[in-house]
């Protein structure tokens, strides 16, 4: 999108609030693991969060996950789930739905999508996607609020 600028050309404030439009192709699909087109994924950004979210800067932002820390090794990654994060039904998030989310998208015989690039440097997904796993080895619980998610490799662009 275009930056904000006042009626002379000018840079103009930010603002809060209101009521954004914008004109753009039919939606194709909600679903963010058939997502495979810009302008379905501008609308489904919209509505389905993730573990965290770009800033302004591009700087990781807590969205699901209310803090995460990385070790030194850059291999694990522990998330925790904010306590009110909650389903448009009132159920709260669980450790187990966030972990259903990535078997989804490297579910046996499927298309991982646009996110496998990105996700498949978690541990177990060729194993899983290939049906020679029952679940993701890289994905472990370690509480009702904690997730470690496991690399095989080091990577700048995981967050």
């Amino acid at each position: 999108m275009a930056h904000s600028t006042d009626s002379q050309g000018r840079g103009a404030a930010a603002q809060r609030g209101g009521t954004l439009r914008f004109a753009q192709e039919q939606v194709s699909t909600l679903d963010p693991m058939a997502l495979g087109d810009v302008y379905s994924a501008t609308v489904a950004a919209q509505i389905h969060r993730g573990l965290l979210f770009y800033g302004t800067n591009l700087t990781p932002m807590p969205d699901l996950a209310e803090s995460w820390t990385i070790s030194r090794d850059g291999l694990d990654y522990v998330f925790r789930i904010r306590r009110d994060a909650r389903f448009h039904n009132g159920r709260p998030v669980r450790i187990q739905d966030v972990i259903y989310s990535f078997e989804r998208i490297f579910a046996p015989g499927g298309d991982p999508g646009l996110a496998g690039p990105f996700l498949s440097v978690i541990e177990g997904t060729d194993a899983y996607a290939a049906g020679r796993a029952t679940h993701i080895s890289g994905l472990t619980t370690l509480s009702d609020r904690q997730l470690r998610i496991r690399l095989t490799h080091r990577t700048a662009n995981f967050l």
